[in-house]
């Protein structure tokens, strides 16, 4: 690009850049009814450098423009009558309404290139807002026809190559391929040389590829391309002595899109390399190492160790992948990645297999595949092996199985009230947890309206992937607690940044100190902070060239302060430029003066004479002001320069030049910032864009005072910043009420509002807020610390009422505000402590609650349930309806929780449902609902490695209990209590026992030398329960509706017993026939009577042979056996009187059995 156009281009910037945000960033346009294209073109060849040939050609097109906004006109080729090019370029401008022209140009070199006689444009499109097509032509011819040789050749490549292995470490290898491309530049500009490809005579390629940009002057010049040694060994190729293809490309210095203007295939090298001519940095040996490994010595393998052996020649950091074991031809997926440090010589690099992963798929691995070897630091692969055998196979049965070992307990109340408690343990678990490890419990207990929680435990990050830094080097104390209406939240925190960030900008040259206070709804901070760039920003274009200070000052509304240049030594006559600033909202205005020397300046200045400089000056008072100005037109309308003023008055000695400048600038500038910030986070969309400049305008109408101080030294390459900013945040979410933009739809205009207005209430109940944040690069530390004091009672107030509002329907808004219209418990202690250090956290949190907490919990329950009908009513689970109608009960609920990298332990108890239950008559039903909840899922345990042992257990009441009964289709339970209270089932789905049969029956509990069960499921109603131990037996009344009765008595065999056929049973005083009126059973335990009768009010009595005493039968046994003992004492030392002792010893014994046996024959 020539000088003018450059100069042009450096004053804008010098006028503009300072103080104007970058303008030439795409926006979204204004909604607009849209434009079309007339099909009017004007078109010329363009000669910037008088040499005869057109450095470009322009094309104006003509646009019917309905409504302001931004367009975008873009031309994708070129054409003549049989051809065509793929040469594209575009504008995209701010067009006013009528009848305006769309300037496009194409770089004549890459005509040029093309050797195209150019008629036509082809494929022209017109967009308008969001790139939405507006308009399109296929072709339109242009007025004349411009032949290839019209154009400027710009620069060409002369066919002549050097090249050149070159060895950095002098080890006798390269480290890569240079080759210098000779160009033949006929215009200065910027450009490109690429180098795609090496091959030898054979075709084996070598994928690697260079590229080098200068800014070339007119004459011949190289441009050396280093292609990467690692990737030419990578390539196994030898004999290499062809490049593929090299490609010379002019960049648009405006624009910066690159244009091909010549090209050359299959260039010849000076000779022929061969990849072992190149360092190898690393190669795989193809050598590995396999074993089973045991941990816990029980003759299983645990994990499949296998080492991959790797030859290094070059210190650096490496990457080792490995994607298979293969087994007879099929593979499973494993992929890891080892990332080490190697120095020279020969590492093995191992990988773990879990053996739960071999045992789980069923796999028995041979052999292990797709291994590939990267250097970190370049992500070149230097290896790559498809597969290598291991040294034997490894039947997956030889490594340990996973278990998931699972206990579930039910205990059925007569209510249908279940108490849930459960075990599991899980070993070998697989997949392997590859997160956190923990251990925690929790803990709920109520006494009477108090209901106390606690949960606490322990929780440590892994070492590696994804848990490294920072959460390894980070230390946090977090402290919160309620109490009083008042919540008090303290955070510290300590974070001291990787080894890498100590070599890494900004880290390691740059301090900052961070200090916020929140008080009465004003927020003041200050930020200073200090940083030394690196060499690869300081070489740049401001940075390497002047010093810069900048000052701002703002208070009621309206800003003012300077930027200063100081001795720009890349522009030797340009001295100190001063620019002072000042304004508000909606006005910018400018002032300075320049001083420029006459010459000839390095590419993109150019040759500055007085000439020159005086139609610079015209250009830019004709091209920067007015609504149709370079300014409006860069902002889409937004921005208006209304007035520039420049004055030009030439050195007495002729050698350069005073500039003499003040320009205003007048629009929307909170607009203008809001479309750049609007584009950079939202990508363009229009009602973004309303809604962050009510933010932004809100922010900047609540801010009341601000001051910032820039300064950076180049020749220490320094910078410093020091901000001081007061807001009024209250202030602030009242003027975003105000402020809510018309585009918000009427449905959610009352939720931005709601939103809007919960922040200011959180504005209002925080009493205090204080930051503190400092970083150090001298000890690479990061310090934290914050307070804050809130009145929660205050917030929980204010905020309840709004909450509805934020629902997006009127029925969710309806259920929100019925959940939030009832409250059951209140929360009126709570602490909380969370420690952490370098990947472990302590954490303890205990509550208090007042209220009906169960009623709380069901309240959130049903509000939850609620809450996913109205939002997804086409699929809504029977299991959630379910769901609904259970009552959770947990004020006395516990948990414990295990959480290792194999294995898992899961405890609870405590947890009580009453579900809804399926009745069969008056004294029997089924929970088949809720067993069944589990049956819709198709990983339904038990499956394979999985253990369930499933024990449901009748409840008593006080008044009646639960018995049992398997009908047949249910598997047999594996263990049956004697009471029939009790099953076990090992191995059985839970939904495979929903047709078990829970029956209802009365429990009398007897106290008579000891406790004593009589247990009576009937369909009749039972009064009048008694025990008479001097019949012995029980009786009790029966009564019902007309039809048949029945009774099943179960009599503990501890309280009374008789033999089956003993035992008397009457009805209203009539004694029974055993076996055709009643019949008995027994167990171990109890003894089963069942009898039917006619229903009436009727009583029953039920008389055994022998019932319980003070001494049981077994210390009547004890008593026998010493009886008998001092018989055979006495008979050794009395053998005389022995007849006699017997018979005494008879009579004492008979009487003495008859006291205390109480038998009594009816």
């Amino acid at each position: 690009m020539k000088g003018d156009t450059c100069i042009l281009i450096a004053m804008i910037l010098l006028l503009l850049s300072a103080t104007v945000p970058p303008l030439w960033v795409n926006r979204t346009a204004k909604a607009s009814d849209g434009a079309t294209l007339t099909g009017g073109i004007h078109d010329y060849g363009l000669d910037t450098d008088g040499d005869g040939l057109y450095n470009y050609l322009v094309v104006k097109l003509e646009a019917n423009v309905y409504t302001a906004g931004t367009y975008c006109l873009k031309v994708y080729g070129l054409g003549s009558e049989y051809e065509r090019v793929w040469i594209s370029t575009f504008n995209r401008t701010y067009l006013q309404p009528g009848p305006q022209n769309i300037s496009i140009r194409f770089v004549g070199a890459a005509i040029r290139n093309a050797h195209i006689k150019v008629t036509k444009l082809v494929d022209v499109y017109l967009y308008g807002e969001n790139y939405y097509l507006i308009d399109y032509r296929p072709e339109l011819n242009l007025t004349k026809t411009y032949d290839y040789t019209q154009f400027d050749e710009a620069a060409t490549l002369t066919g002549t190559i050097c090249d050149s292995g070159v060895d950095t470490d002098n080890d006798g290898l390269f480290n890569y391929l240079n080759v210098s491309v000779e160009v033949n530049v006929m215009d200065g500009g910027l450009y490109e040389v690429y180098i795609s490809g090496l091959r030898n005579g054979s075709y084996n390629y070598v994928y690697v590829y260079g590229n080098a940009k200068a800014s070339l002057t007119t004459g011949t010049h190289w441009l050396s391309i280093p292609l990467d040694g690692l990737r030419i060994y990578a390539s196994l190729v030898t004999n290499i002595t062809i490049i593929n293809f090299i490609s010379l490309s002019l960049i648009d210095e405006f624009t910066y899109v690159s244009y091909q203007i010549d090209a050359t295939y299959n260039v010849q090298l000076s000779k022929s390399y061969n990849y072992t001519d190149f360092e190898y940095f690393a190669r795989l040996t193809g050598n590995i190492y396999d074993e089973g490994v045991d941990t816990d010595s029980n003759g299983l393998f645990n994990y499949l160790k296998v080492g991959v052996e790797i030859e290094v020649a070059e210190e650096s950091n490496y990457a080792i992948g490995v994607y298979y074991l293969s087994e007879d031809g099929r593979n499973l997926y494993v992929y890891q990645t080892a990332w080490p440090h190697l120095n020279v010589g020969t590492h093995t690099v191992y990988f773990e297999f879990y053996g739960q992963m071999l045992v789980y798929n069923h796999f028995s691995p041979q052999s292990l595949s797709g291994i590939n070897l990267f250097e970190v630091n370049t992500w070149t692969r230097l290896d790559h092996i498809d597969s290598i055998q291991l040294s034997r196979k490894y039947d997956y049965t030889l490594f340990d199985a996973p278990s998931e070992d699972m206990q579930v307990n039910f205990t059925v109340y007569p209510d249908g009230t279940i108490a849930l408690s459960g075990l599991f343990n899980y070993t070998n678990m697989y997949p392997p947890n590859t997160g956190p490890l923990m251990n925690a419990s929790l803990n709920l207990s109520t006494a009477g309206s108090t209901t106390t929680g606690s949960l606490s435990g322990v929780l440590i990050l892994p070492t590696d992937g994804m848990f490294q830094w920072p959460f390894n080097s980070t230390t946090v104390l977090f402290k919160s607690k309620i109490q009083n209406g008042l919540s008090n939240t303290t955070l510290a925190l300590i974070m001291l940044m990787p080894p890498a960030a100590s070599e890494t900008y900004p880290f390691n040259t740059s301090n900052f100190e961070l200090t916020g206070r929140y008080d009465n709804g004003m927020l003041n901070f200050n930020l200073f902070g200090e940083t030394k760039l690196p060499t690869s920003l300081r070489s740049m274009l401001p940075f390497n060239a002047t010093d810069i200070t900048v000052k701002a000052d703002f208070e009621n509304g309206e800003f003012a302060g300077n930027i200063t240049f100081y001795l720009l030594p890349f522009i030797p006559g340009f001295l100190d430029v001063v620019v002072d600033f000042d304004g508000n909202q909606t006005e910018l205005r400018l002032t300075d003066h320049i001083n420029i020397t006459y010459g000839n300046y390095p590419p993109p200045i150019g040759k500055i004479n007085s000439t020159i400089l005086e139609g610079l000056l015209t250009q830019l008072n004709n091209t920067l002001p007015g609504p149709n100005g370079l300014i409006a037109n860069m902002t889409d309308g937004l921005i208006i320069c209304t007035q520039l003023n420049t004055t030009k008055t030439e050195w007495p000695d002729g050698n350069g030049a005073e500039i003499r400048y003040n320009a205003t600038l007048h629009g929307n500038f909170t607009m203008l910032f809001a479309k750049l910030l609007n584009q950079m986070i939202f990508g363009g969309s229009h009602q973004t864009e309303q809604f962050t400049f009510a933010i932004l305008d809100s922010v900047y109408s609540s801010i009341e005072k601000a001051s910032l101080m820039l300064n950076y030294y180049h020749e220490l390459g320094q910078a410093s910043a020091d901000m001081a900013v007061s807001c009024n945040v209250a202030k602030l979410w009242e003027n975003a009420l105000e402020r809510i933009p018309p585009t918000v739809p009427p449905d959610y205009r009352a939720q931005v509002t709601a939103l809007i207005k919960i922040l200011n209430a959180t504005a209002y109940a925080i009493k205090k807020f204080d930051l503190d944040m400092q970083y150090s690069s001298n000890t690479q530390k990061l310090t934290l610390n914050a307070l804050s004091l809130i009145n929660s009672t205050q917030l929980e107030g204010d905020i309840i009422p709004l909450l509805p509002e934020i629902a997006p329907t009127e029925q969710l808004r309806q259920i929100l505000e019925e959940y939030l219209s009832v409250k059951y418990c209140n929360i009126t202690m709570y602490n909380a402590i969370i420690n952490y250090a370098n990947g472990r956290a302590d954490f303890t949190a205990t509550w208090t609650l007042e209220g009906d907490f169960k009623a709380e919990l069901n309240h959130i329950k049903r509000f939850y349930i609620d809450y996913w009908n109205a939002t997804n009513p086409w699929h809504m689970p029977w299991q959630y309806r379910m769901l609904n109608e259970t009552v959770i009960d947990m004020n006395n609920f516990s948990a414990e929780f295990k959480f290792g990298r194999d294995w898992m332990l899961l405890r609870f108890n405590g947890l009580i449902i009453k579900p809804p239950i399926n009745p069969v008559d008056n004294v029997r039903f089924k929970l088949w609902r809720f067993f069944n909840m589990t049956s819709y899922d198709p990983y339904e345990p038990p499956r394979e490695f999985q253990k369930l042992k499933v024990t449901i257990t009748g409840a008593f009441n006080g008044t009646h209990t639960t018995l049992l009964y398997a009908p047949g289709s249910i598997t047999p339970p594996d263990f049956v209590s004697t009471d029939l209270k009790t099953m076990m089932w090992e191995n059985v789905s839970i939904s495979s026992l929903k047709d078990l049969e829970f029956r209802i029956a009365y429990q009398q509990v007897i106290q008579y030398i000891g406790t004593h069960n009589v247990i009576i499921f009937t369909n009749s109603t039972m009064s009048n329960f008694n025990f008479n131990p001097n019949l012995p037996g029980i009786s009790f009344n029966v009564s019902g509706a007309t039809g048949t009765g029945f009774c099943q008595i179960a009599i503990q065999r501890t309280l009374l017993y008789a033999n089956p056929s003993e035992w008397i049973v009457k009805i209203d005083g009539q004694t029974l026939t055993y076996s055709s009126n009643y019949t008995v059973t027994e167990n171990d335990d109890y003894v089963f009577i069942v009898l039917n009768y006619t229903h009436s009010t009727h009583r029953i009595e039920i008389a055994g042979t022998w019932v319980i005493s003070e001494f049981n039968t077994n210390t009547v046994l004890i008593i026998l056996v010493t009886l008998a003992l001092m018989m055979a004492i006495l008979a050794i030392h009395q053998r005389k009187n022995l007849a006699k002792m017997k018979m005494k010893c008879k009579n004492i014994t008979s009487t003495f059995i008859l006291k205390i046996t109480n038998r009594r024959t009816l």
